[in-house]
């Protein structure tokens, strides 16, 4: 394939997630490959997410509150007990140390204050939840510049609602305004670089267009990430994690599984689709038109080269790449005779569902029955959804649960005639059916529906098949 002619000469972008910090040795690790990037001949500009676990802390906190518990006490001092050990643990310098910790303490004020508006109140906003969720991040941010500025590499940190991180005001789950965060990021980034520093930007969150943060969803920080990198013309995005990048299969799964040193963008959008829990789904969106690629480092042994996400394949090559498993599926069939003949039917139901805010993992139709993959957890909603419709064709619905979707991932793989009858050949051995088969454009992967307690030899058999025929 040819590869692009564009040409990103900005920054780079290193984001380092939670997992990245969430221990002093790790925070100090991620600070040096920052003071060993700003001896390359270009800047380099850093996102944080929160420590690990944090931002979970919070939403389930919030959740407790809502339901009319407490131990706010409690959770504000395990917060700054856990956020004062990292400082105390990373920053030996007194005087950071301290302006660092009195930021933090400023933000975990504000954080409880929001805690005690929900008790007051007797209700939590999407608005008020979205500006808690941020605190993790915005803590970060500092603590990470002190670690920064403790061994001698100065840093900004900017929390990205007032740095220019521009969004379509959704609270919950919001996409960013790439050409006004362009402008605006830019403008604030330039001029951090322009004084030797490194700019140290809040993942996860920006601000609508009224200044309210909004958050861009669960682990939305590699989304953000590339939103940075997007608006600031980065020649690549580099995403530090806790594994080696993209495997061919889950190695406590398939014991052959190897590094896949090369995937493509609808490459890294299946497998993430399919649960391989390595980039955010929505990363490669900003940077596709860019062709920006990403770079998956791991955090453990930096020094490997990890999985790089291409724009383009390097070659003509057509294979499956890797074989994924998400389990605790199941399948909503929806019965009505009319479902084939009246297509007002059908968007009903869809409509039902996303007003409900489930999210559909794949659909098969027939005359009489659509069948919508989802999570087991999203099930009783589903259905309770669906019947509240009050659609009069309605004839019935039921539930297949105890499934896993199986995923089968390769650019152009399905190109090839011989692949789907040779997977189906594969899991009848195991004698087992599949509950639906489904394509994902273009032609980059297949998921098929299983049993679960059968969907870990279902992955090592499909991988043997056609991930392994070269390994000796």
């Amino acid at each position: 394939m040819g590869s692009t002619s564009r040409i990103n000469t900005g920054p780079p972008v290193q984001k380092f997630g939670g997992s990245c910090l969430a221990t002093p040795e790790l925070t100090v690790r991620c600070s040096r490959i920052v003071a060993e990037a700003c001896q390359a001949p270009s800047s380099v500009v850093i996102v944080v997410s929160a420590l690990k676990g944090q931002t979970n802390l919070v939403r389930e906190m919030l959740d407790r509150l809502l339901a009319g518990g407490n131990g706010i006490d409690n959770f504000m001092e395990e917060v700054r007990a856990r956020h004062r050990l990292m400082a105390e643990s990373t920053i030996m310098d007194r005087h950071i140390r301290g302006r660092v910790m009195d930021r933090m303490e400023t933000l975990a004020t504000q954080l409880e204050r929001l805690l005690w508006g929900v008790i007051y109140t007797e209700e939590l906003t999407p608005r008020t939840r979205d500006q808690a969720l941020t605190h993790g991040e915005r803590m970060s941010a500092h603590l990470f510049t002190g670690v920064l500025e403790d061994r001698g590499t100065p840093g900004v940190p900017l929390e990205a609602d007032e740095a220019g991180v521009v969004t379509d005001g959704v609270f919950g789950s919001a996409s960013a305004d790439l050409v006004t965060t362009a402008m605006k990021l830019g403008q604030t980034i330039k001029g951090v670089l322009d004084r030797k520093e490194v700019p140290v930007l809040t993942g996860f969150f920006g601000a609508d267009a009224n200044g309210h943060s909004t958050t861009f969803g669960r682990n939305g920080s590699d989304y953000s990430a590339a939103v940075a990198a997007r608006a600031l013309g980065s020649p690549v995005l580099t995403l530090w994690k806790d594994v080696p990048g993209f495997m061919s299969a889950d190695p406590d799964v398939v014991a052959r599984a190897r590094l896949l040193p090369l995937v493509t963008y609808e490459e890294a959008a299946e497998l993430s689709y399919f649960g391989l829990r390595v980039l955010h789904p929505r990363t490669v969106e900003p940077l596709r038109p860019a062709g920006i690629p990403i770079q998956i480092r791991d955090i453990h042994n930096p020094d490997r080269p990890g999985s790089m996400i291409s724009p383009e394949a390097l070659s003509e090559e057509r294979t499956i790449k890797s074989v994924t498993c998400t389990r605790g599926i199941s399948i909503l069939k929806v019965h009505s005779a009319s479902i084939g003949i009246r297509p007002t039917l059908l968007s009903s139901m869809i409509s039902a569902l996303a007003d409900e805010g489930i999210h559909i993992l794949g659909m098969s139709t027939s005359q009489a029955c659509l069948g919508v993959v989802l999570r087991s957890k999203d099930v009783e909603r589903a259905r309770r959804a669906v019947k509240e419709a009050n659609l009069p064709e309605l004839e019935g619905i039921e539930a297949m649960s105890g499934l896993a979707l199986v995923g089968a991932v390769g650019s152009g793989a399905l190109d090839d005639p011989t692949v789907v009858p040779r997977m189906m050949a594969t899991i009848a051995d195991l004698g087992e059916s599949v509950a639906t088969l489904a394509a994902g454009p273009p032609s980059a992967a297949i998921f098929f529906v299983i049993k679960e307690d059968v969907s870990s030899e279902a992955v090592q058999q499909v991988h043997a098949t056609f991930c392994e025929s070269d390994l000796a």
